[in-house]
């Protein structure tokens, strides 16, 4: 017998039920995605947010401008699901890279869809890979790493 590999489905924790939108067009005037016909595709449901926390800290200054960074102080473990990719927000992302762990599984919302009038969000476009070389990874680091002051 022929082994079948069945996709896993996409496990949503955003936070937020994720909406896609196939039909939109971009408006540079407004700078933003527009649904065409306010048609959704598919939903994907959540199952909660994973989180974390960072706070500032004062690393010196340049020119007498303050410079600060971003310390991850607290973040949820990912869940121990089985499926081939794992929705999160961008500072979740983020901070998991900043600590050294796998985000080859995580994808981020793409491209906020709104209606006509701009302004009523209904979805995304699709998805989209984490990709560190993208992030704000450099304005993070762990507690526990020391810094000097310039």
């Amino acid at each position: 017998m022929k082994e079948v590999n069945i996709p896993k489905v996409i496990a949503n924790y955003s936070g937020k039920s994720i909406s896609l939108i196939p039909n939109t067009v971009y408006s540079s005037g407004m700078d933003k995605w527009i649904s065409i016909d306010g048609m959704i595709s598919r939903t994907i449901p959540s199952y909660g947010e994973l989180k974390t926390t960072s706070e500032l800290v004062d690393i010196g200054k340049i020119k007498n401008f303050p410079l600060f960074k971003k310390v991850v102080t607290y973040i949820d473990d990912l869940p121990d699901v089985e499926y081939d990719y794992i929705v999160v927000t961008r500072e979740y992302a983020e901070a998991l890279d900043i600590l050294g762990r796998d985000t080859s599984k995580l994808l981020l919302i793409s491209d906020p869809i709104t209606l006509s009038d701009g302004e009523t969000y209904i979805g995304c476009r699709g998805l989209i890979p984490y990709d560190h070389n993208n992030s704000l990874f450099g304005l993070y680091m762990m507690e526990e790493e020391k810094y000097e002051t310039v």
